[in-house]
């Protein structure tokens, strides 16, 4: 009988050796989530239904833990986003914000967050237009990506005309 408890308490140890073991693995392999406020803007990773693409915005502490998310008030804004990965425009405001699960990176402990000026390239226009975007790690990928994918942005009575040389982009940290 004395066996049968040392091989129970043995097998118990063993549980929860091996989930600390899989939980250090997957972390090592995936990376830790934390969490971050963010917004939706309504395109998909991989068109996969379960996998919403998402723009995170910079953290305004580093100690930002949930319960600080979940408590802190937001004042009203609207602003214009742009996922660089699909060319997603879409405009979302202060109720827009949900704490979402966000993957960190060693190299980058929190995504980076870019403010995009430009201005329009149609001729006798040149209205300024402020975008936010996310995940892209410099500024001339980013360039490059919003000239490939020529978002459509309003502008007036046309689309916004994309120039190389008259978008400006710049790190928020």
């Amino acid at each position: 009988m004395a066996c049968l408890g040392i091989l129970v308490e043995r097998s118990k140890q063993d549980i929860v050796y091996n989930s600390r073991e899989r939980r250090r693995w997957r972390n090592h392999i995936m990376g830790t989530p934390n969490l971050a406020y963010g917004v939706l803007p309504g395109c998909l990773v991989h068109n996969d239904p379960l996998s919403p693409c998402c723009i995170f915005l910079p953290r305004r502490s580093p100690s930002e833990t949930f319960e600080y998310l979940q408590n802190q008030p937001m004042e009203n804004w609207s602003v214009t986003f742009l996922c660089l990965r699909h060319g997603t425009v879409c405009v979302r405001g202060s109720d827009d914000v949900h704490v979402e699960i966000c993957p960190t990176d060693q190299d980058q402990p929190s995504p980076t967050f870019w403010e995009i000026e430009c201005a329009c390239g149609q001729e006798s226009c040149g209205k300024l237009h402020t975008i936010y975007s996310g995940g892209m790690p410099d500024c001339a990928k980013i360039v490059k990506q919003i000239v490939k994918l020529n978002p459509i942005v309003p502008c007036g009575s046309h689309n916004l005309v994309w120039q190389r040389e008259k978008i400006f982009p710049r790190q928020i940290l």
